[in-house]
Protein backbone atom coordinates (compact mmCIF):
# COMPACT_ATOMS: atom_id res chain seq x y z
CA UNK A 1 0.00 0.00 0.00
CA UNK A 2 1.52 3.38 -0.96
CA UNK A 3 2.30 5.64 1.93
CA UNK A 4 0.90 9.15 1.87
CA UNK A 5 3.51 11.82 2.46
CA UNK A 6 2.66 14.99 4.28
CA UNK A 7 4.62 18.17 3.94
CA UNK A 8 4.88 21.27 6.06
CA UNK A 9 3.59 24.43 4.43
CA UNK A 10 6.26 26.22 2.40
CA UNK A 11 8.21 29.06 3.94
CA UNK A 12 8.43 31.69 1.23
CA UNK A 13 10.05 35.09 1.24
CA UNK A 14 10.29 37.57 -1.60
CA UNK A 15 12.38 40.70 -2.07
CA UNK A 16 10.08 43.36 -3.54
CA UNK A 17 12.14 45.76 -5.64
CA UNK A 18 12.68 46.91 -9.21
CA UNK A 19 15.59 44.59 -9.95
CA UNK A 20 17.34 46.56 -12.74
CA UNK A 21 17.07 49.74 -10.65
CA UNK A 22 18.23 48.13 -7.41
CA UNK A 23 21.02 46.03 -8.88
CA UNK A 24 22.25 47.41 -12.21
CA UNK A 25 21.77 51.17 -11.93
CA UNK A 26 20.42 52.79 -8.77
CA UNK A 27 19.92 56.09 -10.61
CA UNK A 28 17.09 54.54 -12.66
CA UNK A 29 13.51 55.27 -11.59
CA UNK A 30 11.32 52.61 -9.99
CA UNK A 31 9.14 51.41 -12.87
CA UNK A 32 5.54 50.24 -13.15
CA UNK A 33 6.95 46.88 -14.23
CA UNK A 34 7.88 46.16 -10.61
CA UNK A 35 4.34 46.92 -9.41
CA UNK A 36 2.79 44.83 -12.21
CA UNK A 37 5.06 41.87 -11.42
CA UNK A 38 4.35 42.16 -7.70
CA UNK A 39 0.61 42.06 -8.34
CA UNK A 40 1.13 39.05 -10.63
CA UNK A 41 2.98 37.30 -7.81
CA UNK A 42 0.17 38.15 -5.37
CA UNK A 43 -2.31 36.40 -7.70
CA UNK A 44 -0.07 33.31 -7.89
CA UNK A 45 0.29 33.16 -4.11
CA UNK A 46 -3.45 33.67 -3.65
CA UNK A 47 -4.27 30.87 -6.08
CA UNK A 48 -1.87 28.58 -4.20
CA UNK A 49 -3.28 29.74 -0.83
CA UNK A 50 0.24 30.55 0.35
CA UNK A 51 1.35 33.48 2.47
CA UNK A 52 4.85 34.92 2.30
CA UNK A 53 7.11 37.41 3.97
CA UNK A 54 7.69 40.27 1.56
CA UNK A 55 10.92 42.20 2.14
CA UNK A 56 9.93 45.52 0.57
CA UNK A 57 12.52 48.04 -0.61
CA UNK A 58 11.84 51.54 0.71
CA UNK A 59 12.17 53.15 -2.74
CA UNK A 60 9.51 50.74 -4.06
CA UNK A 61 7.21 51.49 -1.10
CA UNK A 62 7.64 55.22 -1.60
CA UNK A 63 6.69 54.90 -5.29
CA UNK A 64 3.89 52.33 -4.89
CA UNK A 65 2.45 52.59 -1.35
CA UNK A 66 -0.87 51.20 -2.62
CA UNK A 67 0.89 47.96 -3.66
CA UNK A 68 2.41 47.64 -0.18
CA UNK A 69 -1.10 47.99 1.30
CA UNK A 70 -2.37 45.33 -1.16
CA UNK A 71 0.41 42.95 -0.10
CA UNK A 72 -0.59 43.37 3.55
CA UNK A 73 -4.33 43.12 2.78
CA UNK A 74 -3.65 39.74 1.13
CA UNK A 75 -2.27 38.49 4.47
CA UNK A 76 1.43 38.62 3.70
CA UNK A 77 3.97 39.93 6.19
CA UNK A 78 5.64 43.22 5.31
CA UNK A 79 9.33 43.32 6.24
CA UNK A 80 12.11 45.74 5.30
CA UNK A 81 14.65 45.37 2.50
CA UNK A 82 16.23 48.70 3.44
CA UNK A 83 15.59 51.96 1.65
CA UNK A 84 18.15 52.35 -1.13
CA UNK A 85 19.45 48.80 -1.78
CA UNK A 86 23.05 49.61 -0.92
CA UNK A 87 25.05 46.67 0.40
CA UNK A 88 25.64 46.80 4.15
CA UNK A 89 29.41 46.41 3.82
CA UNK A 90 29.52 49.57 1.65
CA UNK A 91 27.99 51.71 4.42
CA UNK A 92 29.16 53.01 7.76
CA UNK A 93 27.11 51.98 10.81
CA UNK A 94 25.52 55.46 10.89
CA UNK A 95 24.63 55.37 7.18
CA UNK A 96 23.18 51.90 7.60
CA UNK A 97 21.13 52.95 10.64
CA UNK A 98 19.71 55.91 8.70
CA UNK A 99 18.81 53.68 5.73
CA UNK A 100 17.03 50.98 7.76
CA UNK A 101 15.28 53.48 10.02
CA UNK A 102 14.01 55.39 6.97
CA UNK A 103 12.66 52.18 5.44
CA UNK A 104 11.10 50.91 8.68
CA UNK A 105 9.39 54.24 9.39
CA UNK A 106 8.08 54.47 5.81
CA UNK A 107 6.68 50.94 5.75
CA UNK A 108 5.07 51.35 9.19
CA UNK A 109 3.43 54.59 8.10
CA UNK A 110 1.96 52.81 5.04
CA UNK A 111 0.61 49.69 6.77
CA UNK A 112 -0.05 51.14 10.23
CA UNK A 113 1.66 48.37 12.18
CA UNK A 114 5.18 47.45 13.34
CA UNK A 115 7.68 46.02 10.85
CA UNK A 116 9.67 43.31 12.61
CA UNK A 117 11.97 41.80 9.98
CA UNK A 118 14.82 42.89 7.75
CA UNK A 119 16.78 41.45 4.83
CA UNK A 120 19.94 43.13 3.57
CA UNK A 121 20.41 43.90 -0.13
CA UNK A 122 22.47 41.13 -1.76
CA UNK A 123 22.59 39.21 1.55
CA UNK A 124 25.32 41.66 2.56
CA UNK A 125 25.58 40.93 6.27
CA UNK A 126 28.83 39.00 6.15
CA UNK A 127 31.66 38.21 8.53
CA UNK A 128 32.96 41.78 8.12
CA UNK A 129 29.57 43.48 8.59
CA UNK A 130 28.12 41.58 11.55
CA UNK A 131 27.96 44.94 13.36
CA UNK A 132 24.74 45.45 11.38
CA UNK A 133 22.90 43.07 13.72
CA UNK A 134 23.56 45.54 16.58
CA UNK A 135 22.10 48.36 14.49
CA UNK A 136 19.04 46.32 13.53
CA UNK A 137 18.31 45.44 17.15
CA UNK A 138 18.75 49.08 18.18
CA UNK A 139 16.35 50.27 15.45
CA UNK A 140 13.73 47.80 16.71
CA UNK A 141 13.83 44.81 14.38
CA UNK A 142 13.21 41.46 16.08
CA UNK A 143 14.60 39.28 13.31
CA UNK A 144 16.98 39.41 10.37
CA UNK A 145 17.17 37.16 7.29
CA UNK A 146 20.34 38.37 5.58
CA UNK A 147 23.10 35.87 6.27
CA UNK A 148 23.70 33.27 3.57
CA UNK A 149 25.78 30.43 5.06
CA UNK A 150 27.60 29.62 1.80
CA UNK A 151 30.85 30.42 -0.03
CA UNK A 152 30.19 33.10 -2.65
CA UNK A 153 32.46 35.76 -4.16
CA UNK A 154 30.06 38.64 -3.39
CA UNK A 155 28.34 37.61 -0.16
CA UNK A 156 28.05 34.70 2.22
CA UNK A 157 29.35 33.53 5.58
CA UNK A 158 29.98 29.80 5.18
CA UNK A 159 30.76 29.23 8.87
CA UNK A 160 27.39 30.65 10.02
CA UNK A 161 24.84 28.08 11.30
CA UNK A 162 22.34 27.00 8.65
CA UNK A 163 19.47 26.95 11.18
CA UNK A 164 17.80 29.89 12.95
CA UNK A 165 19.80 31.22 15.92
CA UNK A 166 19.31 33.94 18.51
CA UNK A 167 22.18 36.44 18.48
CA UNK A 168 22.89 38.54 21.55
CA UNK A 169 23.85 42.09 20.62
CA UNK A 170 24.66 44.23 23.63
CA UNK A 171 21.60 44.16 25.90
CA UNK A 172 19.31 42.89 23.13
CA UNK A 173 18.74 39.79 21.05
CA UNK A 174 17.83 39.40 17.41
CA UNK A 175 16.77 36.20 15.67
CA UNK A 176 18.82 35.35 12.58
CA UNK A 177 16.91 33.33 9.98
CA UNK A 178 19.63 32.43 7.48
CA UNK A 179 18.90 31.92 3.79
CA UNK A 180 18.08 28.27 3.01
CA UNK A 181 20.88 25.88 2.12
CA UNK A 182 21.34 22.17 1.51
CA UNK A 183 24.35 20.36 2.98
CA UNK A 184 26.01 18.15 0.36
CA UNK A 185 29.58 16.94 -0.22
CA UNK A 186 30.87 18.71 2.87
CA UNK A 187 29.53 22.18 2.10
CA UNK A 188 26.35 24.26 2.05
CA UNK A 189 24.68 24.84 -1.31
CA UNK A 190 22.12 27.61 -1.92
CA UNK A 191 18.46 26.63 -2.02
CA UNK A 192 17.13 30.19 -2.21
CA UNK A 193 18.64 33.38 -3.46
CA UNK A 194 18.71 35.66 -6.45
CA UNK A 195 16.72 34.77 -9.50
CA UNK A 196 18.02 36.53 -12.59
CA UNK A 197 15.13 37.65 -14.80
CA UNK A 198 15.08 36.35 -18.37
Amino acid sequence: MPQTLSFAPPVISVDVEDWPQSTWDRSLPITKRSAINTRRLLRILSDAQVHATMFVLGKFAETFPEVVREIRAEGHEIASHGYGHLEVFKQSPDEFANDVRRSKDLLESIIGEPVLGYRAPDFSITKTSLWALDVLADVGFTYDSSIFPIHHPRYGFAEWPASPVWVTVGEKQILELPISTLRFAGRNWPVGGEVIPA
